[in-house]
């Protein structure tokens, strides 16, 4: 990404005039298509598991996993009413949902690979977006004479546009600011929550896998948002200057990003760890309490061209590493006997996007 953004730097037009507002504020009646291109790839570093005081590392052997997925979306945003540099409605088509995903998992001397191909309910559907002056807050719903779920509009966004990484003001060339660490849930899941569903996940005889994937989803959604919760860190934007792509003129924005994320998230997965027996029958008397602690960082750097003609988004692309130590300390009571479990496990990884507008 660095040798990316000097080369960017190489080819931005002199200003000799004023730098633009950059601000989002796409016309009336104007639509806009636009392509995300996701990779994620995760590795299983180190792994350990002592239970009642004994170490399991000798019984499981050397434990390898590695995780990658492929997630493609495409969208329309129509404007369907703007005023004043505000968007009061937008309907938001999604034309297309692929994700693709491959886990690698080898131990004790025997391999398997696990290839799942998922789409989401909300592929074909159309939302409108409709500002609300009260709250100052986008309502979402699904467009006339077209219905769904509920529950798959709770967790959708407006921004999809990097918004939130602009200046709040008027900048000059070389110019900083810096943006509330949050943002980079905006950088990892634009557009919110697209209820995401794998499919192709092997079977297994009286099990309904259909929840256990729901329940799966749903602790990575909330996972994700009180994560977002104990982001620190720093993220940096600098304008580097203006150049014209494809006979459109951007302003080119580069994006440091500095973030750390700790916490605890024990209580999430107790209750994840309850609705999972109730799938499996199991037994009642099986009761866990304890601590899931998270411990990891995010950083990278990122580009975004805006297009300073229209007020949108024109392209971005980022490159983040992810680093992550997780401890697991729990005690397992069933069926009159307790457990303690302690695990580690270091995880390292890197997420990649690149969007583009048209």
């Amino acid at each position: 990404m660095q040798n990316t953004s000097r080369l960017a730097a190489l080819l931005l037009l002199p200003l000799a005039f004023e730098v633009p507002t950059l601000e989002y504020a796409p016309d009336e009646h104007s639509s806009w298509s636009k392509t995300f291109e996701d990779s994620v790839a995760l590795e299983l570093l180190d792994v350990s598991v002592v239970v009642d005081g004994s170490d399991l590392g000798a019984l499981i052997g050397e434990l390898e996993m590695e995780l990658e997925t492929q997630l493609s979306v495409s969208i329309e945003d129509e404007i369907r009413a703007a005023d004043d540099g505000r968007v009061l409605q937008l309907a938001r088509e999604f034309d297309s949902i692929e994700l693709e995903s491959e886990v690698y998992v080898s131990a004790g001397g025997q391999s398997d690979t696990t290839e799942t191909s998922g789409s989401s309910p909300l592929d074909g559907k159309t939302v409108v977006f409709t500002w609300d002056d009260e709250d100052e807050l986008y309502a979402v719903a699904w467009d006339e004479d077209e219905g769904g779920d509920e529950a798959l509009l709770e967790r959708l966004a407006f921004e999809t546009d990097g918004q939130a990484l602009l200046p709040e003001g008027d900048v000059e060339q070389d110019d900083t600011w810096s943006v509330d660490p949050t943002v980079v849930m905006d950088l990892l899941w634009p557009g919110g929550d697209l209820a995401l569903e794998a499919q192709g996940a092997e079977e297994i005889e009286g099990i309904d896998m259909e929840r256990v994937a729901e329940l799966m989803a749903d602790l990575n959604r909330r996972t994700l948002e009180q994560a977002a919760e104990m982001y620190d860190g720093d993220v940096t934007c600098t304008l580097l200057g203006l150049r014209e792509v494809s006979e459109t003129p951007v302003a080119v924005i580069g994006v440091e990003v500095d973030i750390r994320v700790e916490g605890d998230f024990g209580s999430l997965f107790e209750e994840f760890f309850a609705a999972l027996l109730e799938v499996f029958d199991a037994p009642g008397d099986i009761e866990l309490s304890g601590s899931l602690e998270l411990d990891g960082s995010i950083g990278g750097e990122a580009e975004l061209l805006w297009n300073t003609r229209d007020d949108v988004l024109h392209g971005f692309s980022s490159e983040l590493d992810m680093d992550f130590d997780i401890s697991l300390d729990v005690d397992v009571d069933a069926q009159g006997e307790s457990h303690a479990v302690e695990a580690e496990m270091t995880l390292s990884g890197t997420h990649t996007r690149s969007l583009s507008a048209d």
